[in-house]
């Protein structure tokens, strides 16, 4: 009697023992949240390591903004990017310059200057002046400077070179008062210098322009005949025909010695007269 009733209770022992290790079972697995077969796994690469960033040869890993440096993310969180500029995960890094910009941006070259204009009086160019003031063997001399102004303007297209009336610096070449006994005077000049528009003084090299005295002849035959005929006379009174003939032949003798004694007239070149000059050499003329 007492071996059954000690058998029966090791048995309820045991059953109890065995619904208390069954009950923490099953309240073990009441505990453990449900997986549901259909939701999605999260992203691998919302627990991917975050990407590293090589800065100077270090490493260094990218945070979210408000994210504390070494703080990692947690599960399910999503990390904020910096936003690229364009497509393939690019950085947001500012574009090299266009082609115009970089043209803009280049030293711009340093324009060449023109060359000046050049323009050249042709060799055998005529020009007209008038002089200032008179020119004569009487009074000037070879060598001796004379003005003169320019009669017509010298022009290249819409330049004008020298304006009319522009100073003219000559000079004279001969003067020569002539001789007691032959010769007549005779006196030369030439243009040596121009005055451009700009005032600019230039070497003007021309021909020679010569002038010679009125010749006497008529005048110097009046006067020995006026000679022969007052000695004619006079001897006529002294001795008849035969003294009229002698005084004749002394009053010529007389009035050629008096002819052959006095210079002829001088040669002049009278004030405002106009002389024409041939450029005898090529004048180059650059404008400024």
């Amino acid at each position: 009697m007492r071996s059954r009733t000690s058998a029966k209770s090791f048995s309820l022992a045991v059953m109890i023992t065995v619904a208390i290790a069954m009950g923490a079972c099953s309240s073990g697995q009441t505990s453990q949240p449900q997986l549901n077969a259909n939701a999605s796994p999260t992203p691998a690469a919302d627990f991917a390591t975050p990407p590293q960033t090589q800065i100077g040869g270090t490493a260094a890993t990218q945070q979210s903004p408000g994210q504390a440096p070494g703080q990692a993310l947690a599960p399910g969180a999503t990390q904020s990017q910096p936003q690229a500029s364009g497509s393939g995960g690019q950085s947001n890094i500012a574009p090299p310059p266009s082609g115009s910009t970089a043209a803009n941006m280049a030293p711009r070259p340093v324009a060449t200057p023109a060359p000046p204009r050049v323009y050249t009086i042709p060799s055998g160019t005529v020009i007209s002046v008038t002089t200032s003031s008179d020119l004569t063997t009487k009074e000037d001399r070879s060598g001796q400077k004379f003005t003169a102004s320019l009669n017509n303007s010298i022009v290249d297209g819409d330049w004008v070179i020298a304006k009319k009336g522009a100073p003219v610096e000559g000079v004279i070449v001969t003067s020569d008062p002539g001789g007691k006994v032959k010769g007549t005077a005779s006196i030369s000049v030439r243009v040596e210098r121009l005055t451009l528009a700009d005032g600019r003084q230039i070497e003007f090299p021309t021909n020679t322009y010569a002038k010679a005295a009125k010749t006497t002849k008529k005048k110097d035959a009046m006067k020995i005949g006026i000679g022969a005929g007052i000695g004619a006379a006079i001897g006529a009174i002294a001795g008849g025909g035969k003294g009229a003939a002698i005084g004749a032949g002394a009053g010529g003798a007389a009035g050629t010695g008096y002819v052959l004694g006095t210079k002829g007239d001088p040669a002049v070149i009278p004030a405002e007269s106009n002389l024409s000059f041939r450029l005898t050499t090529p004048v180059k003329v650059t404008k400024r």
